[in-house]
């Protein structure tokens, strides 16, 4: 039986900065033994295996590389990468990651959303196979960062070099009487809803 290609989505949590001023994106990016909005259910040895090849993967110094919008393919577009994936952990049956958002023109579209108080959601990507709604012989290639979320229901936060981003925030409170602010927010999130379009 060939396998399908499987897409999953969840919303990030937060996104913060290091001392560098690196943006990382954390959160929960997968759930195993949980009926997700898709209707399909991931097993803990699957969301095991997802955690270690993760981890593998940036031991080695080649955290896997996810895009910006999700293809419906398996191959990873260098053009399009937006976040590398840094480390995974289990939390119960939750996967939480943390992602390197790159200075690539995908990871600066990733940048400018979040500055702008804009939640980003995750999607995972892979193969496998769905029986009676369990995956099976999954075969994980990334996740990868976009807009609209199937979980419509979480409330994301977003952190930015020490300001709250979303409503009633610092940030917020900050660019409310400065108009150039106000205008370059508003060509920035243009300029992304014309490439998205």
């Amino acid at each position: 039986m060939e396998k399908k290609v499987l897409i999953e989505q969840r919303n990030i949590v937060e996104s913060k900065t290091d001392e560098d001023k690196r943006l990382y994106l954390y959160g929960v990016f997968m759930e195993a033994d949980t009926k997700n909005q898709n209707g399909r259910v991931y097993t803990m040895d699957t969301i095991k295996d997802v955690m270690n090849k993760i981890n593998e993967a940036a031991k080695a110094g080649n955290g896997i590389l996810g895009e910006l919008d999700h293809p419906e393919t398996l191959t990873v577009s260098a053009k399009n990468v937006a976040i590398q994936l840094k480390e995974a952990e289990l939390k119960g049956n939750q996967l939480y990651c943390k992602a390197l958002v790159l200075p690539t023109p995908a990871g600066k579209i990733v940048r400018d959303l979040v500055e702008a108080g804009v939640s980003v959601g995750v999607s995972s990507r892979g193969a496998g196979n769905v029986v009676e709604g369990v995956v099976r012989d999954y075969e994980f290639v990334t996740i990868d960062v976009v807009i609209n979320p199937s979980v419509k229901s979480a409330v994301p936060s977003s952190i930015y070099e020490g300001y709250q981003l979303t409503g009633g925030s610092d940030f917020a409170d900050a660019i409310k009487n400065d108009l150039e602010a106000q205008e370059y927010f508003k060509n920035e999130l243009l300029k992304v809803i014309k490439e998205l379009a």
